[in-house]
């Protein structure tokens, strides 16, 4: 059945597909799709860009994501004219009528079918399904969209498909029961809740015998590929199939079939302590593999087996193990016991040896009065008794080694199974198996299980997607989360959402009367040592992701060695995660419990003083790594009130960028938490620090984050001079963007205050960044007024590298106007400075610039020299951005000696690294010199990428830009013999130029001229 409604319809259970009166609309590349996907999904719900960009791309999305995101959304917005997509570079929202979308149809009629009578609630359900076409996001190949959503909407679709024949059943129509029940059972042979009707309707039809095939074959089945059990739901209903008479299983199965061994006493029943498995056990597939193939082996025949699962608090260890252990049962025939041994329990003394002796050795027919008085003496009696018995022990909540040892068996084929807050690392013989979360999949799944369908049927999946994320996909967690959800009916999951976003109130929220995450987190804090505990408490102030030893020093102010010695502690302890070698990070959660313990334990001067010593080692740790990476610039000496006493060794340019890289979180965070309190100095200390690292780097996002961020504490604080380098930075970094406006507007405002400070050397730097902008702007008069100002400033004040750097910006300017031979000298003049002072980053831009205009020349030799040479450098620095751009240019020579080939490998190249340091401005350059290249032999190829570069000067407001890639498009159409789209993209182009009173505006409006005068001369 068609989903159209009105004009425009879209489709999403199937292929994803746009329908315009009956016509498919185009929607472009997989990438693009899947963003329209994600909004479709969550339709009239703004939709976080991360989330887009988490969406598109598996794995670590390029750096260039998030504006390829916007880009492909300002794509969809002229694509789709009748939805409106409203947001910004932040997030998006798709506003379009529910019924225009199959999945959102789909869900409001399986919600009205639930509150209707059953004829009508059949014809609902029946148009419901007749919605799919097939699986659902198909053609979106393997975006993480995908893989996270789907598993989601097919489950809502065999939920459905189940309501639909239950309600046959009930209406007697077993005939269309059975016949999609048998269909969907072929195609989904595990899916046990599939069976049920299938055998009830068989049953119910007089077919008795078919019925009790479908148990046969699920049991065949289910032992062959996934080595267990028929559920209990569908062994009762084979049991009152066969007897005819209903509860008759209840008499005679209790869910698991057991074999009293012979060694067991005649007069003493098999003891058989396993707890109820959870009903809603999920995930785990690969460690229950795992284990279950260890407790089968032929050396857990001739040997004790003995595994551990250790693991945080909360993260599932005791409903593993007692899966494993109903799995495993029927192989240890005589007995599987259980004890808890309190290692981790509020309130509860841990279980000791002689104890848990005792009553082991009662449980398996020892009498009392035989139980010897000593724990040696009971250790030795357990191992003779259990010798010659086939045992699984279950021991829970371990808290040391000495707990477990004297608990096991010493004869062959038993198995033992731990579970453990901390590594076991001493006892004899264990196999350690490390639980960590949930991955997405399956915690969506145990929350929709706990909370129920009716509570979260017809949540769309992203809702849950970000519950679950909230809760750090920790099965407690989640339990207690979707408990709450499923015993409070006016709640809605977003609604839950909401209150689990605010990370102060978060913890509170995860309690209920008997269990709380918090509870279970504190049980192990309490079983530190004073100086964990310290450590603990000092990182919960930790405002990034992870850490390592030098931070971690100096925010507890200890010694590194000891501060070492408690985090391994506290890994051990799974209070904390060894993510890399030498980094530790939090849980979530954990990290929240670390911060609320500070709170209530350590006086504010304590915490401000440890935040002090964290944020002073961060400071001149990455001036230091900065300074190194970037030799040639000469900075103040940096005094702070906590000198690190400890820090990385630091030594050259390639150890430096790694540090920052790896760093990069964390100092990003410092900069906004500093913001945010009373030593907001360091936000912008940090930032203007950071600025040269987010330059050679590309990392603009950052750049003005951090940088907006400190604008706002220096302006609460009243440092105007701060103020002023904070938005000359911002200027930078909006320019680097491509955001001229942006960038024009923060330069003025940054030489407005340095004028009034008086500061004759910032006031030469924001006169230079200005000429910049208005160069770009194409107010190229105005450009060298600013430069030539900037370079009198400069020479006053005697700053070599300041004028070195206005001489090439003033060359530009000329070259750009057609003095060359000007222009030629102040580059030479500009080089020589560069080289006396040996700046090689200056050289390095110097030596491109001059290629540029050596190949204006004609003197391509000499430009391909140079280019080759500052492309040697820019490597050497680390300048990706730069060594993009110089990529580029070395093809456009290859391009104009007729190396087509060649030049067009290089640029796509370069358009890879100009991506990866995520620069608009580069990216639509090198996007030019690509079309430019392919123009030689494929014009329509050459359109696409004109195309491209007009969309990514668009999505960051760039009008020249645009303009220079539409003028292109245009020229492309006319050599096609297309004179009216070569017309419209050329007057597009004019509406760009003009504004902006750049000379393109003159040249593109002789072509228009041209082309109407041949339009009147046919006419005549």
């Amino acid at each position: 059945m068609s989903s159209e409604v009105g004009e425009l319809s879209f489709r999403l259970l199937g292929r994803v597909s746009a329908v315009r009166d009956g016509t498919p609309v185009d929607l472009g590349p997989p990438r693009q799709r899947t963003v329209l996907a994600a909004l479709l999904i969550r339709l009239g719900e703004p939709v976080p860009a991360r989330h887009l960009v988490e969406a598109v791309w598996p794995s670590t999305p390029p750096g260039a994501a998030a504006h390829a995101v916007t880009v492909y959304v300002s794509t969809l917005r002229r694509t789709l004219r009748e939805v409106r997509i409203s947001g910004d570079a932040d997030g998006y929202q798709l506003e379009a009528a529910p019924e225009a979308v199959d999945l959102h149809r789909f869900r409001r009629l399986v919600l009205a079918a639930g509150q209707v009578g059953p004829e009508t609630a059949l014809s609902q359900l029946g148009e419901a399904l007749a919605l799919w076409e097939g699986d659902p996001l198909g053609g979106l190949g393997a975006a993480p969209l995908v893989g996270r959503t789907v598993g989601a909407l097919v489950e809502e679709r065999l939920a459905a498909l189940r309501r639909r024949n239950e309600i046959r059943i009930a209406l007697r129509e077993y005939p269309e029961a059975v016949a999609e029940l048998s269909r969907l059972v072929t195609e989904y042979p595990l899916r046990q809740e599939l069976r049920v009707p299938l055998m009830r309707a068989l049953h119910l039809s007089g077919r008795r015998d078919e019925a009790l095939a479908v148990f046969e074959d699920a049991e065949r089945v289910l032992r062959r590929e996934v080595d267990t059990e028929p559920l209990p739901e569908l062994r009762l209903l084979r049991e009152e199939i066969r007897t005819g008479r209903p509860g008759a299983a209840a008499e005679s199965f209790d869910g698991r079939e057991r074999v009293v061994g012979d060694h067991a006493a005649p007069d003493h029943p098999v003891p058989a302590q396993l707890p109820v498995d959870t009903a809603d056990f999920t995930g785990r597939e690969e460690v229950l593999d795992q284990i279950l193939r260890l407790a089968r082996s032929s050396e857990a025949e001739s040997q004790v087996t003995v595994v551990v699962l250790d693991g945080m608090a909360g993260v599932g260890k005791t409903a593993l193990a007692v899966r494993l252990g109903h799995r495993l049962a029927h192989a240890y025939p005589d007995g599987q016991l259980f004890l808890d041994l309190h290692g981790f329990t509020e309130g509860t003394l841990p279980l000791d040896p002689a104890r848990a002796l005792d009553r082991v050795l009662r449980d398996l027919g020892v009498p009392g009065d035989e139980v010897p008085p000593t724990p040696a003496e009971r250790a030795a009696l357990f191992r003779t008794v259990a010798a010659r018995r086939r045992l699984l022990v279950l021991l829970d909540n371990a808290g040391f080694e000495e707990q477990v040892t004297p608990l096991l068996p010493a004869g062959p084929g038993s198995l033992v199974l731990v579970t453990t807050r901390r590594r076991l690392s001493a006892l004899p013989g264990g196999r350690a198996f490390s639980l960590g979360v949930l991955d997405s999949g399956e915690a969506a799944v145990l929350f929709r299980r706990v909370a129920g369908p009716e509570r979260v049927g017809t949540a769309p999946p992203e809702e849950v997607d970000e519950l679950v994320d909230l809760l750090g996909r920790l099965p407690l967690a989640v339990r207690i989360a979707a408990a709450r959800l499923r015993a409070r009916p006016a709640w809605s999951p977003r609604h839950l959402a909401r209150k689990l976003r605010d990370e102060q109130r978060r913890l509170g929220e995860l309690a209920e009367e008997r269990r709380s995450v918090a509870a279970a987190f504190q049980v192990s804090y309490r079983q530190l040592r004073p100086a964990q505990r310290k450590v603990f408490r000092s990182l919960g102030l930790l405002p990034g992701p992870d850490v390592d030893v030098g931070a971690a020093a100096a925010v507890a102010g200890s010694e590194p060695w000891a501060v070492e010695r408690s985090l391994e502690d506290l890994v051990d302890c799974h209070l904390l995660e060894q993510h890399l070698p030498d980094r530790y990070r939090f849980h979530d959660l954990i990290r929240a419990h670390a911060a609320t313990l500070a709170e209530a334990v350590d006086d504010q001067t304590e915490r401000r003083t440890a935040l002090h010593r964290l944020l002073d080692y961060w400071l001149v740790t990455a001036r230091a790594a900065v300074d190194r990476m970037d030799t040639n610039r000469t900075t103040e000496p940096l005094t702070v009130a906590h000198p690190p006493r400890h820090g990385p060794t630091l030594t050259g340019p390639g150890e430096a960028a790694d540090w920052l890289e790896t760093e990069l979180a964390n100092l990003v965070a410092a900069v906004g938490r500093a913001a945010r309190s009373e030593l907001a100095a360091h936000s912008w200390k940090l930032a203007d620090v950071l600025w040269r690292f987010f330059h050679l780097r590309g990392y603009l996002d950052h750049w003005v984050a951090t940088h907006e961020q400190a604008l706002d504490a220096a302006r609460r604080h009243g440092d105007r001079w701060e103020e002023a380098t904070v938005l000359h930075n911002l200027g930078t970094a909006h320019w680097r963007l491509g955001q001229l406006p942006a960038a024009l507007d923060h330069y003025q405002r940054a030489l407005a205050v340095r004028r009034e400070l008086g500061d004759q050397s910032g006031t030469a730097r924001s006169l230079g960044n200005l000429g910049l902008v208005l160069r770009r702007l194409g107010r190229l008069s105005e450009a060298r007024e600013q430069h030539e100002a900037a370079l009198d400033l400069f020479r006053r004040l005697h700053d070599r590298p300041g004028e070195a750097r206005a001489l090439g910006n003033l060359s530009i300017v000329e070259e750009l106007l057609g003095d060359l031979d000007s222009a030629l000298a102040r580059h030479r003049h500009a080089l020589a400075v560069f080289r006396e002072l040996d700046d090689r980053p200056g050289e390095a831009r110097t030596l491109g610039n001059l290629a540029i205009l050596l190949r204006k020349l004609g003197r391509d030799t000499e430009s391909e020299e140079h280019d080759r040479a500052a492309l040697a450098l820019f490597r050497q620095v680390g300048d990706q951005s730069s060594e993009a751009l110089v990529t580029a240019h070395l093809a456009t020579g290859m391009r104009r000696a007729g190396e087509l080939a060649a030049a067009e490998r290089e640029q796509r190249r370069a358009l890879e690294l100009a991506e990866k340091v995520g620069d608009p401005g580069l990216v639509h350059e090198v996007l030019l010199e690509l079309g430019d290249t392919l123009a030689r032999s494929d014009l329509r190829a050459a359109l696409a990428e004109y195309h491209k570069a007009a969309e990514v000067a668009e999505s960051v407001g760039n009008g020249y830009q645009r303009g220079q890639a539409l003028e292109r498009v245009g020229d492309a159409h006319h050599a096609l013999g297309d004179t009216a789209a070569a017309a419209e993209s050329w007057r597009q182009a004019l509406a760009c130029y003009q504004p902006l009173d750049v000379p393109e505006a003159a040249t593109v409006a002789e072509r228009l001229a041209s082309l109407d005068g041949q339009a009147g001369s046919t006419a005549g």
